[in-house]
């Protein structure tokens, strides 16, 4: 058991305690019944959030260790920097053409400064 599930644990803990303590003061939480109902299901939603996360976690693996197998570790699709870079490159290719023919209107070409 790794720490993040003590943690998780402590936290529950803690939660636990103060609905249970502080629950009364609150008018839909004032009976036994459904404070301990109200931590039940903060019990369950932290056992569904760590197994939904562990899932995840065992998928990422599982898919990089098929990626190693097969001998690509390249991303299928470009990240965000390759993206904007491509998007520069584009631009500043379309900015030097049409500096490149002075009369087009492009300021450096025509001297203006």
């Amino acid at each position: 058991m790794n720490a993040r599930w003590w943690v998780a644990g402590a936290a529950w803990a803690a939660l636990s305690a103060t609905i249970w303590f502080v629950g009364d003061l609150v008018p839909p939480l004032e009976g036994p019944l459904e404070r301990g109902a109200l931590i039940l299901a903060a019990a369950i939603a932290l056992i569904g959030w760590e197994a939904w996360r562990a899932r995840r976690a065992a998928r990422a693996n599982n898919q990089l260790l098929a990626g190693i197998a097969v001998g690509s570790l390249a991303p299928t699709q470009p990240s965000a920097r390759q993206a904007s870079s491509r998007c520069c490159a584009s631009v500043l290719k379309t900015w030097w053409r049409s500096c490149a023919r002075p009369a087009s209107g492009c300021p450096e070409a025509s001297g203006a400064r």
